[in-house]
């Protein structure tokens, strides 16, 4: 990782914490911005089965795609029980 993602990261933690946030989902595109066609999932089995029920709101977009595991590193400073950290999955 490049030093100046590390500063980034930490300067989101302690923000984050200065502020007392509570961060619902946080979603990062590393992968790239071009068509979605689902996402990643970093967070507990209750979570996902609820993201899961959302699904046939995203398939009229081709957005098909939702696994759980993964996410990215820039947003897993965020990382807790009660967030759920996403990547998206472009095609």
């Amino acid at each position: 990782m490049k030093k100046m993602e590390l500063v980034v990261q930490k300067n989101m933690q302690k923000r984050t914490e200065k502020l007392k946030e509570e961060h619902v989902l946080a979603l990062e595109s590393d992968a790239g911005g071009f068509s979605p066609r689902g996402f990643s999932f970093d967070c507990n089995d209750e979570y996902f089965n609820k993201i899961l029920t959302w699904k046939d709101y995203f398939e009229p977009y081709l957005i098909h795609y939702f696994k759980k595991g993964g996410s990215a590193a820039d947003v897993a400073p965020l990382k807790n029980d009660k967030t759920v950290l996403a990547g998206l999955r472009p095609a």
